[in-house]
């Protein structure tokens, strides 16, 4: 399924400028983090003409980066948030059956509309939300069992969507200090005859956070 990411893009601001018009006191804040996320097992590579078999493999994604930008209503906060992952694949598996051979990468980009509820407790705020939005991923996969490079030689799109939760800590009037943790899940991607099951990530995240 492919997405047009600058009609995502503009339907999703235009969503945020309509909530903050509403709300007098808010305020734009940019935001950067980086994720720690843990390796995904399993995914599943399904062979969409049957002439394959179909394998499973671990998702190791070693970096992650976030970047947002937002609007802060003191109460509730709404963002995009645009993330860039880096994913090693290893221990391939036939589905049902053995080790075999493989090896690739895959980049992941996502652009993600997030709505947060704020909760001031004490020194600092409780935050939880979530959020919807659209992935690629690009690969650099050099086989997958029978499968080769051609199968993946062009990105390919899907939906992914987020549930959060963290705190944050006030070190200025305009600067703070978030930390958090980070359920993501992609739906499932289609590459050329071959499909990439659902995909999750848990991930812990720090970042820091500038409000205009």
């Amino acid at each position: 399924m492919k997405i047009d990411l600058s009609t995502t893009t503009s339907a999703a601001l235009l969503a945020t400028m309509g909530w903050a018009s509403s709300n007098a006191i808010a305020g734009i804040y940019i935001e950067g983090a980086i994720g720690f996320p843990s390796s995904s097992a399993a995914p599943l590579f399904d062979d969409d003409d049957g002439s394959d078999p179909d394998f499973e493999v671990d998702f190791d994604s070693k970096d992650a980066f976030y970047g947002a930008v937002g609007i802060d209503g003191g109460l509730l906060r709404s963002e995009l948030e645009l993330s860039f992952r880096d994913t090693e694949m290893d221990n391939f598996q036939i589905s049902g059956g053995g080790p075999t051979s493989g090896s690739g990468s895959f980049e992941t980009i996502s652009l993600m509309s997030n709505l947060y509820l704020d909760i001031p407790v004490g020194s600092i705020s409780v935050w939880a939300g979530g959020g919807i939005g659209v992935v690629q991923f690009d690969g650099d996969v050099q086989s997958v069992g029978t499968l080769d490079a051609s199968n993946f030689e062009d990105a390919a799109y899907g939906v992914a969507w987020q549930l959060r939760a963290g705190v944050t800590l006030d070190l200025t009037r305009n600067l703070s200090l978030n930390a958090g943790y980070r359920y993501w899940r992609a739906e499932e991607i289609d590459f050329k005859n071959v499909s990439l099951n659902e995909t999750e990530l848990h991930s812990v995240d720090i970042g820091l956070r500038l409000t205009f």
